[in-house]
């Protein structure tokens, strides 16, 4: 049914069109050309589960560029096609939402493609969605109001069902880079180099720590190559001194050489027992030019040669 001018056989200018029982739109008010909304006007829905009304501009019947209102409290910009939110949108979320706010593209009223979706907690994702989870390459900003000293301010990288999962750069205070390399839902999990005051570690991470093979190389010049569990040498390594040319390799426990080993700097060579870090034991002695012998040592001082 439409109420309105009839010119010729079509209505033209404002009217109003009568949707039929079972369509979810109740009525349209607003301009019409050829029997159809055209321009401004203004769509009252009621059956719909979703939607309220709608109004904005309006072409040969389709949805051009309309406001939704809906019963949730939710007001979308953008168009519809067959009921769903299609194209470029801007929501701004009703109370009860998880979300704030979203700006970006949508498919069959979820967000898919690339959008910026700002949370009710401050947080705010820029990147890519698949049938509204992050998907694709993404950045994600942690809001002030709940970064710690030392936490993440933002994560940038791959995500895979909503989750960072994949090559991903992690960020604290003040921009600081402190790690790049894979993650598995958020978390440091494969190879990587995580970042630190006075150097960097470039090797494996578990659960979100620095444990497995790889290098430490610190800013002073010094190194640690072998393995690691939760940032201390644990196991078989080699650690290298600077400032004195002081090598040592063996296996280490807790940060600490213990057992055989073996220390060099250039001058002479100590093959031999460790305990707590310091010769401790027999063990034999190479000087530069090739001479060697055997001598004990406790906690870490000469004690004489062997015979």
């Amino acid at each position: 049914i439409i109420e309105g001018v009839l010119e010729g056989i079509y209505f033209e200018g404002e009217g109003t069109i009568i949707y039929p029982p079972e369509s979810i739109e109740e009525k349209y008010v607003g301009y019409i050309s050829v029997d159809q909304p055209n321009g401004q006007g203004k769509i009252y829905y009621k059956d719909s589960t979703t939607w309220i009304y709608a109004e904005g501009t309006f072409k040969d019947g389709e949805h051009e560029q309309v406001t939704y209102y809906q019963k949730n409290g939710t007001v979308v910009k953008g168009s519809s096609v067959n009921g769903a939110y299609q194209g470029y949108i801007e929501a701004e979320y009703g109370p009860e939402s998880d979300y704030k706010s979203y700006s970006g593209y949508s498919a069959n009223s979820k967000m898919q493609g690339y959008g910026r979706l700002i949370y009710i907690s401050g947080d705010i994702y820029e990147g890519h969605f698949v049938e509204n989870l992050r998907s694709g390459f993404g950045t994600f900003y942690f809001s002030p109001d709940s970064i710690a000293e030392g936490s993440l301010t933002k994560v940038e990288g791959v995500w895979t069902n909503d989750a960072l999962t994949g090559q991903a750069k992690l960020f604290i205070n003040d921009g600081f880079l402190a790690y790049s390399g894979q993650v598995v839902d958020g978390l440091r999990n494969g190879i990587g180099t995580t970042f630190f005051d006075g150097g960097v570690w470039i090797g494996e991470h578990i659960d979100d720590q620095v444990t497995g093979n790889g290098k430490f190389l610190y800013d002073d010049g010094g190194f640690y190559e072998g393995f690691v569990v939760v940032g201390e040498y644990q196991g078989p390594g080699k650690l290298y001194f600077p400032e004195n040319n002081e090598t040592y390799i063996g296996n280490f426990d807790n940060g600490i050489l213990e057992g055989e080993g073996e220390f060099y700097n250039g001058d002479w060579r100590y093959n031999g027992n460790f305990k707590d870090g310091l010769f401790d034991g027999s063990g034999k002695i190479t000087l530069a030019d090739g001479e060697s012998y055997f001598a004990t040592y406790k906690e870490g001082k000469y004690q004489g040669e062997l015979d």
